[in-house]
């Protein structure tokens, strides 16, 4: 604003040179000047000069240079094509002197820098794979989660490909977690113009695992309890099953977990058993529909009693895995028996009210047909047949 003024003339552009001839201007009686449909990374001029009847003043000028719109940013994926980038000769918008956690790379203002968005599929550190070195000048990645927002602060350093001797190789990133989006820079160390070729190589997906499911009586309870690997997904989903017959289950409880939760173990109470026979499994799916089932659980539901659910495998070789489940804990006693009913072996075995896998070992055993029998401290006893080979 300027007092005595008749009004104003400008000129917006991206030319540092004012018109030669004011009146060739536009003219205007405000005071304010709302630039729109901007270029990111560009660097506009404001000339202005006062119109006091017919008669210009000398031009005013500012400039300013257009942030990056990391929302518009292009998205890189894990194993994508390569990225040509080309940096256009000029002065970089963010300044990262003393602004990265490490310093140890990121110009104060050196090129005009490129920025990526990038959503790792799988925790780890993943791999800048420079496939091109690259020309005019060194380039640094940088990179950091994008909530933290689009300033130059809270970057951390991946590397420079000046560091790779031939100008190829590889820059690791920090540990990155899945489903979570990041904002990479690259960034020239020079104004002059350069371009560099790279992709983005991900770290081998670990399946996911069940490690153990359990479960226990508690009164007229069932207590399932569970851990599951899935440090490789952003998450994944998971159903308690039931059954009746060990044929047909049914979902009873449904939850979805990330890589972090799986980091603990998980259990669910199943409040309302049926009755006699319970059937459980855990079900897991991750994202892109593969589908695994742990072993199967049994639990009797009923005053007292106990079962032998399997040996697995079977026919053995030398160790196997005897199911059993009780309705009480105490002490079992295990025997294995010929086919003409001459007994081999015997131990005692002290279990919990529940399902009870038991690690036995037949590699004394001669090839043939054996039973093992057990009893607990009521009497009952129990039969199962296995094949030693």
């Amino acid at each position: 604003t300027v007092s005595g003024a008749d009004g104003y003339v400008y000129s917006f552009g991206t030319t540092n040179t004012p018109p030669a001839d004011a009146g060739t201007a536009t003219a205007t009686s405000a005071t304010t000047y709302a630039a729109a449909s901007l270029t990111q990374l560009t660097t506009y001029y404001m000339h202005v000069a006062t119109n006091c009847g017919g008669t210009y003043s000398s031009w005013s000028t500012t400039s300013f240079t257009t942030p990056i719109d990391c929302a518009t940013a292009p998205v890189l994926t894990c194993g994508g094509p390569t990225t040509a980038a080309v940096f256009t000769a000029g002065a970089g918008v963010y300044n990262f002197a003393g602004t990265n956690p490490t310093n140890s790379c990121g110009a104060a203002t050196a090129g005009i820098e490129k920025v990526y968005k990038f959503t790792p599929t799988s925790s780890g550190a993943h791999a800048i794979n420079v496939t091109t070195a690259a020309t005019g000048s060194s380039v640094d990645f940088l990179i950091k989660e994008s909530s933290a927002g689009c300033t130059a602060t809270g970057f951390t350093c991946i590397g420079s490909s000046s560091s790779l001797g031939t100008g190829t190789g590889i820059l690791t990133t920090p540990t990155l977690t899945a489903g979570t989006e990041y904002l990479i820079i690259a960034d020239p160390q020079l104004s002059t113009g350069s371009s560099i070729s790279f992709n983005i190589d991900c770290p081998t997906v670990l399946p996911v695992t069940i490690e153990f499911f359990r479960g226990s009586k508690q009164a007229t309870s069932n207590i399932l309890d569970w851990k599951v690997t899935c440090t490789s997904e952003p998450s994944i989903s998971m159903s308690i099953e039931r059954s009746a017959d060990g044929r047909s289950f049914k979902s009873i409880q449904d939850q979805t977990a990330t890589a972090a939760r799986c980091l603990q173990s998980f259990n669910y109470v199943d409040a309302t058993p049926l009755a006699g026979y319970n059937y459980y499994r855990l079900k897991t799916v991750t994202l892109d529909g593969e589908v695994k089932y742990s072993t199967t659980v049994v639990l009797l539901n009923k005053e007292k009693g106990f079962e032998l659910i399997s040996i697995v495998p079977n026919p053995v070789q030398n160790t196997a895995i005897l199911s059993l489940t009780t309705v009480k804990g105490g002490k079992i006693e295990l025997s294995v028996s010929d086919l003409a009913g001459k007994v081999i072996s015997k131990q005692s075995k002290i279990v919990i009210a529940g399902n009870n896998p038991i690690n036995m070992n037949f590699e004394s055993l001669s090839t043939g047909t054996y039973i093992i029998t057990a009893v607990n401290a009521d009497g009952d006893i129990k039969t199962t047949r296995f094949v030693k080979l």
